[in-house]
């Protein structure tokens, strides 16, 4: 009964990432950034405490291993995107410079650039070997860590220096799992 107690509450917090992304995304698109902040440092937080909850208690699980990498490939495309779509409604230089329709076709290029390499050439096969085991990791971090401190620098000056420790915390207690990434 222990056991499965500690699974449900380890599945729980993964589970709480998204929907306080989503929330902390509608936050700061109508510029209540504490909100967004403190949404997002949960969603951020449930991450690491998760991962470090499954492997003390020894139940990490398939279902909790898929819903932890699902949960951040969601982030990814809930944080990033809707700075993008900020950007779009606040900021008249980024409407004027990189409008949703340039920014389709500067995608598409890019996709099929990049999918001429991974078909045609060694070196991008390599490539999408280690995203699949070890990229996504990388490339979802630090996009995700920028918005977090735009939304930390518009809250407080103490909120960005809460990020920060975070993320260093984060990083110090993850070092071992980091170290096989790399």
């Amino acid at each position: 009964m222990k056991r499965l107690l500690q699974i449900l509450i380890v599945s729980a917090i993964t589970l709480i990432r998204v929907p306080a992304a989503i929330a902390s995304a509608y936050c700061m698109l109508h510029q209540a950034w504490f909100g967004a902040w403190i949404l997002f440092m949960v969603s951020v937080a449930t991450d690491v405490v998760d991962g470090q909850l499954a492997r003390r208690w020894n139940v990490v699980t398939q279902f909790g291993v898929a819903a932890d990498l699902y949960s951040d490939i969601a982030i990814y495309w809930v944080f990033v995107p809707s700075a993008y779509w900020y950007s779009q409604k606040y900021n008249l230089w980024w409407q004027a410079h990189l409008p949703p329709g340039d920014l389709v076709w500067i995608l598409m290029l890019a996709a099929t650039l990049f999918i001429f390499w991974w078909v045609c050439t060694q070196t991008g096969k390599h490539f999408v070997a280690w995203y699949i085991a070890k990229g996504n990791f990388w490339f979802g971090v630090i996009p995700v860590a920028a918005v977090g401190l735009w939304m930390a620098w518009h809250t407080h000056p103490a909120a960005v220096a809460l990020t920060i420790f975070y993320g260093i915390s984060a990083l110090w207690i993850n070092r071992d799992k980091i170290a096989t990434k790399l």
